[in-house]
């Protein structure tokens, strides 16, 4: 900031009073583009917007069994923009499944993944004991809508 007020102090002193706010402004605007790279977004941003499932969704697999293929998901900023280093918190909803992994301190049954740079988090799941469907939800702070990706576990 202190760089903005000198910006400011020297653009002002040779200005009339009704331009000193809009240059304030259109140096902010500048300042702020030259800020913004096409880098992943980081979790501090609170701008995340969406978790999109990239694969691992309706599997088969065996009861008491680790899936083949683990659950991805993407996620990013209302641009598209990835979101690097942001925890995503797993959680089995029904059918009996496991995901192990670090369980998330404050989220109860749940277990935590981190988004690498392209916004990518994932997990694998081990079924539950009986067949039919196992059921997991995703979550992420400031995110609307969590998606739900399932397995179906047979003998």
């Amino acid at each position: 900031m202190k760089t903005l007020d000198k910006m400011m102090n020297v653009t002002s002193t040779s200005l009339p009073p009704g331009l000193r706010p809009l240059v304030g402004l259109a140096l902010v605007g500048l300042l702020s583009l030259a800020c913004d790279g096409d880098g992943p977004t980081q979790p501090g941003d609170q701008n995340f917007s969406s978790l999109t499932i990239i694969s691992g969704d309706a599997q088969q697999g065996r009861v008491s069994e680790r899936l083949t293929d683990p659950f991805v998901l993407r996620m990013t900023d209302i641009e598209g923009r990835p979101i690097a280093g942001a925890k995503v918190f797993w959680q089995v909803l029904a059918g009996g499944g496991d995901i192990p992994g670090p369980p998330a301190s404050w989220r109860g049954e749940a277990t935590e993944a981190t988004t690498d740079e392209d916004g990518i988090a994932s997990v694998f799941l081990v079924l539950g004991p009986k067949p039919g469907l196992n059921l997991v939800e995703a979550q992420a702070l400031f995110v609307e809508e969590n998606p739900r990706i399932s397995a179906t576990g047979v003998r």
